[in-house]
């Protein structure tokens, strides 16, 4: 009777202690439900892993002591033909929780070599980002060099289409020989400019002989000699020389 009163009093006190330290222990049913739910997960683990993965993650919270659910998870996660649930850093995660409840010396150190090949397949993974990251990188690199030379050659057909343009402005010999006595002469075209170029806009140009200056050649074709002078800013109004070009506006 006294023994009976003993461990009634124990089984209260540590039914006390679990309710105030927040705890339940799994009664016989849970249990019996945890296991039909690992039975029931292992027919998933092929077809269907991450419906594997949900219904032992359901098992755990039916009974938590259950640790065969653990290495059943690690297993799923560390598995590399897995691609939709293979994730080393939750394996790694599920095989601590295992060794920290087995009390077996040589299933522990079974489960520190899953360890260690957990914390590789995370190294390499790693790796792997980074190359991957380095050949994006790469690839934007080339991408940005192929449209700089783009870029650059469209600026040198720019520059010589505007070359082109310039050049075509120049003064014709023929022009300048069937004129005498150096009257006007004015600036030909080439066919090959864009754009109709009206007679009205072509400039004049003279062709300096000896003995004239800025003042005869303004009198001459009855313009302003200041006008003649900012007509042609880069010569020197006090000296010009025979077979300079005078442009008349």
């Amino acid at each position: 009777m006294r023994k009976r009163g003993v461990i009634v009093g124990l089984l209260f006190l540590l039914g006390w202690i679990g309710a105030g330290i927040g705890c339940s222990v799994p009664t016989g049913n849970q249990h019996s439900s945890a296991r039909n739910l690992l039975r029931y997960a292992q027919r998933f683990k092929k077809t269907d892993p991450q419906q594997a993965i949900q219904i032992l993650e359901k098992c755990l919270q039916v009974d938590p002591s259950l640790v065969e659910v653990h290495m059943e998870l690690a297993s799923l996660y560390m598995d590399p033909s897995l691609t939709n649930v293979f994730d080393p850093i939750f394996a790694m995660y599920h095989l601590k929780k295992y060794a920290q409840a087995v009390q077996d010396r040589s299933e522990r150190v079974t489960v520190s070599n899953f360890i260690q090949q957990c914390q590789l397949l995370i190294q390499r993974s790693i790796l792997s980002q980074n190359i991957q990251e380095n050949q994006r990188l790469r690839k934007m690199n080339e991408e940005l060099r192929r449209r700089n030379q783009e870029l650059l050659a469209q600026i040198r057909q720019l520059k010589a289409a505007y070359q082109l343009n310039a050049s075509s402005f120049t003064v014709s010999d023929q022009n300048l020989s069937a004129r005498s006595g150096g009257g006007p002469s004015f600036v030909s075209y080439s066919s090959s400019d864009r754009g109709t170029i009206r007679p009205s806009q072509a400039k004049r140009v003279h062709i300096v002989k000896r003995g004239e200056c800025l003042s005869s050649i303004a009198r001459r074709y009855n313009v302003p000699l200041q006008a003649l002078i900012q007509a042609n800013r880069g010569i020197n109004p006090d000296r010009i020389f025979p077979g300079q070009r005078i442009i008349i506006p």
